[in-house]
């Protein structure tokens, strides 16, 4: 599969790495939007909790069952398969970090619940695992944009190729038809959503 570059007019091979750069783009816009639910909370200010409902979704099914899937049963092996790693970003590092973001979007879970039935103890908590999670995340996302930097160059063509199709699979596989559709477009939504807080 290519793409032509607009600049050049030459094809260039699509990068199955693009694919998860597109998606931290869109989990780091719903991660400043976390940032902001936070400071809002803290101000003893109110939001719909079909908000963090929305944003507990997002995180559970776009990063968690598909993106975090797509390194975790598709990438990392190829790359170990093909003695592709840095030193200073160890995939079992990666993979401890999914853990924990993991741990910390089942707090959110309840923490939203709690907020919900408006209880306090859900405020605090939602603030709490919002601020972790966005710190943790943040990194996270960085030293997987190196990892991938480096894929590129000891990936062929051919290997790309393969992944993408594999990451393909693997969205038939755990989403339903439309889902990565619709949670692209729920990030627009929550930024709506947020424009009129103030």
């Amino acid at each position: 599969m290519t793409t032509q570059n607009s600049k050049t007019g030459m094809f260039q091979p699509v990068l199955a790495t693009d694919n998860l750069r597109r998606e931290h783009e869109a989990a780091l816009r719903v991660f400043r939007l976390m940032d902001r639910a936070a400071a809002y909370l803290k101000d003893g200010r109110d939001i719909s909790p079909f908000f963090f409902e929305q944003v507990v979704d997002f995180l559970q099914l776009f990063v968690v069952c598909s993106h975090h899937a797509k390194e975790e049963e598709i990438l990392f092996p190829y790359l170990i398969e093909k003695h592709i790693q840095e030193n200073s970003v160890p995939i079992n590092t990666i993979h401890q970090e999914h853990l924990e973001e993991h741990r910390l979007i089942q707090i959110m879970e309840t923490g939203f619940q709690l907020y919900k039935a408006g209880k306090g103890a859900g405020r605090k908590l939602l603030i709490e695992t919002f601020e972790q999670y966005t710190h943790i995340a943040r990194r996270h996302v960085m030293k997987e944009n190196t990892l991938f930097m480096l894929a590129d160059k000891g990936l062929s063509a051919a290997d790309q190729a393969a992944l993408t199709q594999s990451f393909h699979d693997l969205e038939c596989r755990k989403l339903y038809e439309g889902t990565a559709a619709r949670l692209g477009e729920l990030v627009n939504e929550l930024e709506r959503e947020a424009f009129h807080w103030d």
